[in-house]
């Protein structure tokens, strides 16, 4: 059998030591131009989504009011003061914590002869969303085991806003206004002696809370 010349090159070039030989698991040409594409198209939707997220990204709630001092001073109740005067009986409770701070007034609106209690809460959540309980606390609901407690959604207050009225059965109601925004939850509760009903009063409620929330806006 006749080997060429060109042929006798190859056999010492792979019995040569320390020869490479050629791999069966390498791409062809065409092989290589494919994955380097695909590589490129990977490298290019990574940085896309990268570029959606926003930077320092997290599920915490988002700070927008700062801590109240005095919440019953902070909370001047202008519009529901136009009915009734503020009551000297205020008493403002704190309670301050790393996932979560309390403020709380206790106060009274009066005539000479009537007074209407008033609650002020506010709760600023700093380490979890308060979103999901709140909406399912702000739908609307009616029991036959306790008070009826109606609640509607109120529109340009907050992210999330709820006004319901709680029917005890006897005269008067309290009507309840709770607001989401952030990791804020503010709310007014105001046992009225039915003096004036609940239909009145929300818009008196909803401006109130307005001043409220802009004067803790941080």
């Amino acid at each position: 059998m006749h080997i060429s010349a060109q042929q006798t090159r190859d056999l010492e070039n792979q019995s040569a030591p320390g020869a490479v030989q050629p791999s069966a698991t390498l791409p062809r040409r065409g092989e290589r131009v494919v994955w380097a594409v695909a590589g490129a198209l990977l490298a290019s939707a990574i940085w896309g989504v990268t570029l959606l997220l926003p930077i320092g990204a997290s599920d915490g709630p988002d700070v927008r009011y700062r801590m109240s001092d005095d919440l019953c001073a902070d909370a001047e109740m202008t519009a529901l003061g136009a009915i009734w005067g503020r009551g000297d009986d205020s008493t403002h409770e704190e309670h301050r914590h790393r996932a979560m701070d309390v403020a709380q007034c206790h106060d009274s609106l009066v005539t000479d002869d009537t007074a209407q209690q008033l609650t002020i809460r506010l709760q600023l959540h700093k380490v979890t969303s308060p979103r999901a309980e709140f909406e399912a606390n702000g739908e609307a609901i009616e029991t036959n085991t306790g008070p009826t407690i109606v609640k509607a959604p109120v529109e340009g207050l907050g992210e999330r806003a709820y006004f319901g009225v709680i029917d005890y059965g006897g005269p008067g109601a309290v009507a309840v206004l709770t607001v989401l925004d952030g990791g804020a939850e503010f709310s007014f509760n105001l046992n009225s002696d039915g003096d004036r009903t609940p239909r009145e009063l929300k818009p008196l409620m909803i401006k109130d809370m307005r001043a409220l929330m802009v004067s803790l806006a941080v």
